[in-house]
């Protein structure tokens, strides 16, 4: 999914739900460090700045 701000302000993400199929929707952040995957649990909103464009892809960590 691609998220494009095309504005002048901040856009925000509020947070994801999706009943009744999942009790909790969350999003991670995943950065690879060395040989090592970190997975972090991202705040419940996430920031789009101004003229900015972010790109969401599902990842399977194994």
């Amino acid at each position: 999914m691609t998220l494009r701000n095309e504005g002048n302000a901040q856009d925000r993400l509020l947070p994801a739900r999706s009943p009744p199929r999942a009790a909790d929707v969350q999003l991670h952040d995943v950065r690879r460090e060395g040989s090592v995957s970190r997975m972090r649990l991202m705040s419940d909103t996430l920031v789009v700045p101004s003229g900015a464009t972010m790109t969401m892809s599902p990842v399977a960590c194994t």
